[in-house]
């Protein structure tokens, strides 16, 4: 069965002839560069942990390596599916959001938009991003924080012009993975529990991947607009379940 996520979602956007990004209603002016880099590791550890990048490398190893014993594809979860290639596409993916970030402060572009599928808001910095009690445990099609990356990137390479950045996520879905990269901005911990055949408990593990320097958290704004509660009336009961993909994102409002 083809996964949810597939070429056909990226055809809509940049198709030859009737592609919304091609569309002369939009911009009749577009440059278009379909051979981007693939992002350097040093940028993408800036917001994912190695052991999670290597998570993904060795599931697009195994496939390589015994392609007929895994029917040339893997998963990180039910909804999240690799190949071969997955690891090599996530990481152009990446460095197609750096390269735009390089065209805009060079003056070669005005502006940049990088057609990457999935577009990464649901990983964070571990990948999967717990969901809210009842709500799924999903990495959402999505491998790297490509729009993080890039604002860590932009962070960086140009820091005596951008000194502070707004990501601005409008989805149908929260954006729980980018919010996630963020949080994690500031020094934090993350309790998980274990259970074995004669102990259980829980542990305290540590989080906090700046960006740039310790002040990220203050320079940093994270805005997402998204559907959420239940999709349909007369679901309210089964909230988070039948809700709007992933359960979370409940709007919070500053207390005065």
């Amino acid at each position: 069965d083809v996964p949810p996520e597939n070429i056909k979602r990226l055809h809509v956007i940049i198709d030859k002839d009737d592609g919304a990004l091609k569309s002369s209603d939009i911009n009749n002016k577009l440059q278009w560069n379909e051979s981007c880099r693939a992002a350097a590791m040093s940028d993408v550890l800036r917001v994912h942990e190695w052991s999670y990048i290597r998570k993904i490398q060795g599931h697009c190893e195994q496939i390589r390596s015994d392609p007929e014993g895994y029917g040339g594809i893997s998963n990180l979860d039910g909804d999240t599916t690799l190949s071969r290639r997955t690891f090599d596409a996530a990481m152009h993916g990446a460095g197609a959001v750096c390269e735009s970030v390089d065209a805009v402060m060079t003056g070669k572009a005005r502006n940049a938009f990088a057609p990457v599928r999935p577009p990464g808001h649901h990983a964070g910095p571990r990948g999967l991003t717990k969901g809210e009690e009842g709500g799924p445990d999903s990495h959402g099609f999505c491998f790297l924080n490509n729009i993080s990356i890039g604002a860590a990137y932009a962070m960086n390479k140009y820091r005596e012009d951008i000194k502070r950045v707004a990501i601005v996520d409008f989805d149908v879905h929260h954006g729980n993975g980018t919010e996630e990269t963020v949080r994690w901005l500031k020094p934090g911990l993350d309790q998980e529990e274990f259970f074995g055949n004669s102990n259980f408990g829980s542990i305290n593990i540590p989080r906090y991947k700046p960006w740039y320097g310790e002040d990220d958290s203050n320079n940093v704004l994270f805005v997402s607009i998204h559907g959420y509660g239940p999709r349909e009336r007369g679901l309210e009961s089964m909230f988070p379940q039948g809700a709007f993909y992933p359960g979370s994102g409940r709007t919070n409002l500053p207390e005065y």
